[in-house]
């Protein structure tokens, strides 16, 4: 845990956001994981995914990111109309059954082998992969969500593994992407900034997103997780009782 802390403490200097953010502390734990007593890696490939993937979700502090979900969601519409209206007639909202996924960066449904091959496409590939990557990944468990029957089977389903394909899912994903890469694409959207992938620079890093001061104090509290919490619970999903390695 004293590493997790460490790299958390380096990005909260880098950013204050990451400190306000608590869920970039659940995003970022498997990655710190993976790279072991490497800070300086695992803390560069944070700052790569808050500067490039979660720069939008500031605006919507501390509440969930409703334009990005609602992004991916928009997707999920484009190639499965019949997935979102059944998940809207059960009243299941895009932070309901998208969030979670988010939030967690799929650690909570993927085997440890999966999310690290998941991780890899996320790491060198624009934004939007990630966006395309959600709709393909929930399109894979349309037959599981609407034999599901209610929204409480809904809801616990995308919280532990489901018997997908992943490489089809990634497949999916980069079929979408290339196909609405496209200057006129199907899906005018995804907003074409996040086609774009903003490397850290070779002398020097760029500046953290930042969150104005009136946004900071007109929060008394926002949902966040001790230390405990991260060293108690398992991270990686590596059989149906969600075993861990680590």
């Amino acid at each position: 845990m004293r590493r997790f802390q460490r790299t958390l403490s380096v990005l909260g200097y880098w950013s204050p956001t990451c400190a306000q953010l608590s869920y970039f502390a659940e995003m970022f734990f498997p990655l710190i994981k993976v790279f072991d007593a490497n800070l300086l890696c695992a803390a560069e490939c944070c700052m790569t995914l808050v500067t490039n993937h979660f720069s939008t979700f500031l605006p919507h502090f501390p509440h969930p990111p409703v334009d990005y979900l609602s992004l991916v969601q928009a997707v999920l519409r484009e190639y499965d109309p019949i997935l979102v209206q059944t998940v809207q007639q059960w009243r299941i909202s895009v932070v309901d059954y998208i969030w979670p996924l988010t939030r967690s960066l799929f650690t909570t449904v993927l085997h440890t082998a999966e999310w690290e091959q998941l991780m890899d496409h996320v790491m060198f590939h624009p934004p939007c992969f990630l966006v395309f990557f959600t709709a393909a990944y929930l399109h894979s468990c349309r037959k599981y969500i609407l034999k599901a029957g209610s929204r409480t089977a809904v809801l616990a389903l995308l919280t532990r593994h489901c018997p997908v394909s992943l490489p089809k899912a990634l497949q999916t994903a980069h079929y979408w992407l290339l196909e609405n890469e496209k200057p006129h694409g199907t899906l005018p959207v995804v907003p074409r900034a996040m086609y774009g992938f903003v490397p850290l620079g070779r002398d020097s890093y760029p500046r953290g997103p930042i969150l104005s001061t009136a946004t900071i104090s007109s929060v008394d509290d926002v949902d966040g997780y001790s230390m405990d919490d991260f060293d108690a619970a398992p991270v990686y999903t590596d059989s149906e009782t969600s075993d861990s390695e680590y």
